[in-house]
């Protein structure tokens, strides 16, 4: 059998995800002429039938199904092989993309990266924020090569090192006007309050349904967004009241209608540094794990 080509195994990806040949040839700019010669030269090599066309839908085989996990395995092997060579074509240097939780990304991350910017200008960093389990899947998936996550312990993905920075924890955030609070709050002060979540994709929102379910208590929930920087200020605004990660009293430190204090029992959690276990450790990506482990002393 001749060798494999990575093109025709990347088409073959976008067909399945498709579920089309026209929409994967628009999605990878070739004619769908291209793309059904592709395909047509995969089955040969591997002299079995990959995709079944039922109308204008194309979809996998049992052995395109198979085919499917190796293909998706070997392109992002592949991608990683050649950004390891761009940083040798770039002297050493090589974009860092960054996927960090939504408080660490707006709080904690800009000293890190004003410090990083001062000291190595040619180091380039994107970032996007986002859930944590979200970035995991990124990471694992060569869509980012660092996280920066708050997390309650290791990512259940085995190509993953997870490598905490500081230990913190969840605190409650209460508007005064609902009344004064304990040094600690406990699940029954929320029950009767509007309380504003977070969506059940997130991490967070997991974390804190445990806290009340453990407690027997659930609390009246009157809105749920994807992030904590958009509860921050409705309950500023006394709309309702919210469990977040302890990033979010940076900008409410300066607020004076609104209370901040830990849970009872506490819900511990880790600002936690996030690699794929094959990742090549480049001159910037290590500077970068450096700098973000570098904030234990937090």
């Amino acid at each position: 059998m001749r060798s494999l080509n990575l093109d025709q195994l990347r088409t073959f990806t976008a067909v399945v995800e498709f579920q089309s040949f026209s929409k994967a040839a628009v999605a990878l700019n070739l004619t769908q002429s291209a793309v059904s010669q592709q395909i047509k030269e995969l089955e040969a090599r591997l002299s079995v039938r990959l995709l079944d066309r039922l109308g204008k839908k194309a979809y996998p085989t049992a052995a395109g199904k198979e085919l499917l996990g190796h293909a998706e395995e070997i392109l992002a092997k592949a991608a990683v092989l050649e950004e390891a060579m761009q940083t040798h074509r770039e002297g050493g240097w090589a974009r860092v993309r960054l996927a960090a939780s939504a408080g660490l990304g707006a709080y904690v991350l800009p000293p890190i990266l004003r410090s990083l910017q001062a000291e190595h200008p040619d180091l380039e960093v994107s970032v996007v924020v986002g859930g944590t389990r979200e970035i995991f899947r990124k990471v694992a998936a060569n869509e980012a090569d660092i996280g920066f996550v708050i997390t309650s312990g290791d990512s259940a993905d085995p190509a993953l090192s997870v490598e905490a920075a500081y230990r913190t924890q969840l605190l409650g955030y209460w508007p005064k006007a609902f009344g004064s609070l304990p040094d600690e709050v406990e699940p029954q002060h929320f029950v009767d309050k509007p309380f504003i979540h977070l969506t059940p994709e997130n991490l967070n929102h997991t974390l804190v349904s445990t806290w009340f379910r453990q407690a027997k208590r659930q609390p009246t929930v009157t809105m749920e967004f994807d992030t904590g920087l958009s509860v921050v200020p409705l309950v500023e605004a006394g709309i309702g009241a919210s469990i977040l990660p302890s990033e979010f009293r940076i900008p409410l430190r300066r607020a004076k209608n609104v209370l901040i204090r830990p849970t009872k029992p506490p819900i511990p959690v880790h600002a936690s540094v996030a690699v794929h276990r094959d990742k090549p450790q480049h001159q910037s990506l290590r500077l970068v794990y450096r700098a973000l482990l570098a904030t234990r002393a937090h």
